[in-house]
């Protein structure tokens, strides 16, 4: 995955995201960006999910 982009999301009611990211980073390595992420609700739309991933490039 060197050189690539991870974007953590996930789908909840109520969860958070806790420490996803900083896991995510000490395991990608130094070549591998990783950002924070967001918790979108549980019936997230189809445009809040673009409007996610627009906003996350």
């Amino acid at each position: 995955m060197s050189g690539k982009t991870v974007v953590p999301f996930a789908t909840s009611g109520s969860s958070g995201m806790g420490d996803t990211a900083k896991c995510m980073r000490k395991i990608a390595g130094d070549n591998v960006t990783v950002k924070d992420g967001a918790r979108l609700k549980a019936n997230v739309s189809a445009e809040e999910l673009e409007k996610f991933v627009e906003q996350s490039s």
